[in-house]
């Protein structure tokens, strides 16, 4: 009996026997079959997971040497080490072998083929130090888009960032009427730099009055001294494949694969000489423009979303708006601000009055770029906090999705003034049923039920409490009446 059974061999095993061919089975399916017999832990079961993680996508087609060349790339970008990966090699080597022969396969040996590939070795440090230079990036990348609004050096270097492109003279020499695309960053680092309709060239480099030649040693200079300043390395000296590598990095961090990342780029930098090893296909623009678009919005991410900040004892909404315009006025006009209220009456010289009364008196919520969350709070962190997705200060801001705040305000409107609306420390304890509501103001929501009650003494049948995340320990909870044939369970 194995140690360890895959869940899709059961389907196929029927197929393979000791002594039949195995001609209707894919090499793919022909190793989940043997990882279903490997010892579970062992060296042999470590290479045909990998291999199966990395061909499912073409499981049911022949193997290729393309299929073995990308496999390599990814245990290469996994960081395997090249001795484990030479051994996982062998290994699939040779039940590709025991394959061939039951399946009476008489073409050549796609291994035999990508025997070269596998000989591959990359410079660990030279690796590590790309993605050293994008953590550092991080960092700065808010002071950097600052500053390239007076250093055409800098407006350069964001520009080849963003366009995986490290053709330095390309961007010296980029005329401003060839810089509309489809990237949002790249259009707000040109308009940030209120260019003159007459104006040819898209960064002030004095073009007419200097030659190429001195104002690429001069942006370079320029761009490894900046660099270098706040940290980042280069064994091997600054170049426009410096900057391509750290675009690769952050790629590599967006999820973004490995053959995407190869048809995008133009040149392999040498620390990423394995994406050498996949063939780049055909990429239209629109699909090239997406790529760079969401590794863009990995680098430093311009489209506002929900955050929540917690207003200190006495501070209303109108103390934090006040202070932000008087402190940084060019960015309190990107900032939507969302403060929940009711109207309640009351009599005032015998005429009803009515006044705006929050449901959450120290909560605000507030839509902006996440990269000006630092510099807001840095201005009004003595009035009020951001919320963070941990307790941790090194925690990432929390997010409301778009369609989780709609919802919320959504339901506000619907509110009156006896609706219980809380800030609690802890999410509902409940049954945790997945549920699409069908009718009613929220109709079309997807939502977990948190908790219900159906005793007339205690609230109305089919009253449901509906929760709004804030961070790990804090949520926001308000109870609304769906009857039961309101909601259809999700599978």
């Amino acid at each position: 009996m194995p140690d360890r059974q895959s869940v899709f061999a059961e389907g196929i095993a029927n197929k393979l026997t000791d002594n039949k061919p195995v001609d209707t089975l894919s090499f793919c399916d022909f190793v989940v079959i043997k990882l279903s017999e490997t010892l579970a832990g062992s060296d042999e079961a470590h290479a045909l997971q990998s291999f199966i993680e990395s061909a499912a996508k073409n499981a049911n087609k022949p193997l290729s040497v393309s299929d073995i060349n990308l496999w390599i790339a990814e245990m290469t970008a996994q960081n395997i080490p090249h001795s484990r990966r030479i051994r996982n090699f062998t290994i699939l080597h040779s039940v590709y072998r025991e394959y061939a022969k039951r399946s009476n396969i008489a073409d050549s040996d796609p291994f035999v083929n990508a025997g070269n590939a596998i000989k591959l070795k990359i410079n660990k440090k030279d690796y590590a130090t790309a993605f050293s230079n994008a953590k550092i990036l991080d960092s700065y990348i808010s002071r950097l888009v600052e500053v390239s609004k007076t250093r055409p050096a800098i407006a350069a270097f964001l520009y080849m960032l963003y366009s995986a492109n490290g053709n330095m003279e390309q961007a010296i020499y980029l005329k401003l009427s060839s810089t509309a695309c489809n990237i949002q960053q790249i259009n707000e680092l040109i308009n940030s730099l209120h260019p003159h309709h007459r104006q040819k060239y898209a960064f002030k480099f004095d073009q007419s009055q200097k030659r190429a030649p001195q104002l690429l040693r001069e942006c370079r200079a320029d761009l490894e001294f900046t660099l270098r300043n706040i940290g980042m390395t280069f064994p091997n000296g600054f170049s426009g494949d410096s900057i391509v590598s750290i675009w690769i990095a952050k790629a590599l961090q967006s999820s973004i694969t490995l053959s995407e990342i190869r048809s995008a780029i133009k040149h392999i930098p040498a620390e990423f000489s394995y994406l050498s090893l996949i063939e780049p296909t055909v990429m239209t623009e629109p699909g090239r423009d997406a790529i760079l678009q969401s590794v863009a919005d990995t680098i430093i991410n311009t489209t506002p979303s929900w955050h929540v900040m917690k207003l200190r004892k006495g501070i209303t909404p109108d103390a934090v708006e006040a202070a932000i315009k008087s402190s940084i006025p060019h960015v309190i006009n990107t900032i939507t601000f969302f403060y929940p209220t009711y109207k309640k009456a009351h009599k005032e010289n015998r005429k009803i009055m009515f006044e705006a009364v929050p449901y959450l008196p120290d909560i605000l919520f507030f839509k902006v770029r996440t990269d000006k969350i630092p510099l807001i709070f840095r201005h009004i962190g003595d009035i009020a906090w951001c919320y963070r997705q941990t307790n941790s200060s090194s925690s990432p801001y929390t997010t409301i999705p778009i369609a989780e705040m709609e919802m919320f305000q959504k339901a506000v409107e619907q509110f009156t003034s006896d609706i219980n609306v809380e800030l609690t420390e802890r999410a509902p304890l409940g049954i945790g049923k997945k549920v699409r509501i069908t009718s009613g103001m929220m109709e079309g929501m997807e939502t977990v039920i948190y908790d219900f009650k159906n005793s007339s003494s205690d609230q109305e049948p089919g009253s449901r409490v509906c929760c709004l995340r804030l961070s790990d320990n804090s949520h926001i909870m308000w109870r609304v009446d769906i009857e039961e044939k309101y909601l259809e369970p999700i599978e």
